[in-house]
């Protein structure tokens, strides 16, 4: 393999530096235009909080001090160093600062695929071909969250284990030290150590099966071993994988966390990826057997079974579609002399590139601008107008809401407030707790069921008419005191709230006369 991967570096890639250089003009627009995403991801406002808690206290909080469901229940936090990194990012450079980040790391994992893909070998124009569809497979997960920590290190450990059996360097030393950041940036650690796994087994049996030499095998067999033990270095050892591995067992209605369907029109980029992957297995069937392709088969399946891995089979396949692709390439016009290109078509394809790149870059461009370099909070999608109604008004009390608005309640409203739920599930939050949420989406009429059950004063709802109807049937126990398009507001006829009784009954609360701002936070 490695002498006919030396012989395509020589002779199969040979192309005009300046269709290089469009080829990534190309793909900088589309990273551009694809990553460039401004709206706020429904946990960013807790994430940020908690990473200045963290600062604040000099250490985690191991009791949940923001919900009243949870009753002291322990706080697993997995992010916590991605939540000190964002909040010193916002601290001192704020929104501006995070949107840069995730643009500076999309565009990382990218240069990082294309530096594997340029050292295996690659055609400028099978590489931007790939680069579409998987960037476009990738962007939906580029929000502003810790999963952006996962993808960067999933990427390094690919580069790791290309440069171990590609490029003959065994730099399988670095894949436990970056373990030890990232089991404690985000749960997704979790994919390195199964990546890692499937590559051993894999290799283990093929050698096995070869009668071939075990020495490369002991090499990663002690990566493997070393990588495992990092992961232990968190703040809960191994109680965090223990934590992790029951949470993971227990099925989410969430929808990055439900199956892709394969029969519809959904995840196009994705599907196409997985087509191309298909028909090149089929197509070179024993030549494409390796570690290689062992590790894309695990992470189809993970991408297929969950949404939210659909990113780590993208950034994956990338190299093996583009090394592949550039083969063929470079194989046509011996095969069929008459589809080589003149210096004039190569030209006019060049030129096709940079065009279609600044067009990407002056619509991502345009997107910044837009937003004036900041993050946009959709003020159709959270309670803006509601929460800024219960603060003119000085609400305290337990808050049940959806759980999508938690953290942004918990930003704005804390300590005045305590939540019934929020992002975090069950880092924090008993399962009863959870499952009460979520059928209450499905039946609104439990939920004064659930306000009863856990002692909720304030209840912050979507304003939709079935939900108004089961609420105020109970009337005079919940009072309705305010709605706009988006979210409406009941409160408890009780003694806890006399105050925000008292004044609604005689007029004084305050109603918020301008539009709310659309910038985080």
């Amino acid at each position: 393999m490695e002498a006919t991967r030396t012989e395509f570096l020589k002779n199969g890639t040979q192309h005009p530096t300046w269709l290089s250089v469009s080829g990534w003009i190309f793909i900088a627009g589309t990273v551009l235009r694809h990553f460039s995403l401004m709206t706020a991801d429904p946990d960013l406002w807790g994430h940020i909080r908690f990473g200045a808690e963290i600062w604040r206290m000099k250490g985690l909080e191991h009791l949940d001090p923001y919900a009243f469901t949870t009753s002291g229940t322990a706080w697993v936090n997995h992010e916590w160093l991605i939540e000190l990194l964002f909040f010193a990012i916002y601290r001192l450079f704020g929104d501006a600062g995070l949107l840069a980040l995730k643009l500076g790391i999309g565009l990382l994992v990218v240069i990082i695929i294309g530096i594997i893909c340029r050292y295996r070998g690659s055609h400028p124009v099978v590489l931007a071909g790939v680069f579409i569809p998987a960037i476009a497979a990738i962007a939906p997960g580029f929000m502003i969250r810790p999963q952006l920590s996962s993808f960067l290190i999933f990427t390094l450990y690919l580069f790791i284990l290309y440069q171990y059996f590609d490029g003959g360097r065994t730099w399988l030393w670095w894949l436990p030290v970056l373990m030890i950041a990232w089991v404690n940036l985000h749960g997704g650690f979790l994919m390195g150590i199964a990546l890692l796994g499937m590559v051993l087994v894999w290799q283990a049996i093929r050698r096995l099966l070869g009668g071939r030499r075990m020495k490369p095998v002991m090499q990663l067999g002690v990566a493997f071993a070393t990588t495992l033990l990092a992961s232990l270095f968190n703040p809960y050892g191994y109680k965090l994988h223990l934590f992790l591995y029951h949470s993971l067992k227990i099925e989410r209605a969430i929808s990055e966390w439900e199956p892709v369907i394969l029969l519809d029109g959904s995840f196009p980029a994705f599907k196409l990826l997985v087509v191309a992957f298909a028909l090149a297995l089929l197509t070179l069937r024993k030549r494409a057997l390796g570690w290689e392709t062992a590790g894309l088969i695990f992470l189809l399946y993970a991408a297929i079974k969950h949404q939210r891995h659909i990113p780590f089979f993208a950034i994956m396949v990338c190299p093996f579609l583009v090394y592949w692709g550039s083969r063929g390439v470079a194989a046509l016009p011996k095969l069929i002399p008459q589809v080589k290109l003149s210096r004039v078509a190569v030209g006019v394809l060049a030129g096709a590139l940079v065009l279609m790149g600044g067009h990407q870059t002056l619509v991502g461009a345009s997107k910044y601008i837009q937003a004036q370099g900041r993050i946009i909070v959709d003020t159709g999608s959270y309670p803006v107008a509601a929460v800024r109604f219960m603060q003119k008004n000085r609400f305290k009390g337990n808050l049940q809401l959806p759980f999508e608005w938690g953290e942004y309640a918990i930003w704005k409203l804390h300590p005045d407030c305590q939540v019934s739920i929020d992002g975090r599930f069950r880092t924090t939050y008993p399962e009863a707790v959870i499952q009460d949420h979520f059928k209450s989406r499905r039946a609104p009429r439990l939920l004064l069921h659930i306000a009863d059950k856990y002692g909720a004063d304030i209840l912050l709802t979507h304003q939709n008419p079935s939900t108004h109807a089961a609420i105020t049937e109970q009337h005079p126990r919940w009072l309705y005191v305010y709605s706009d398009p988006v979210a409406a507001i009941y409160i408890r006829s009780s003694e806890r709230n006399q105050i925000l009784l008292d004044a609604f009954r005689a007029g004084d609360f305050i109603y918020p006369q301008t539009a709310p701002s659309p910038y985080f936070p």
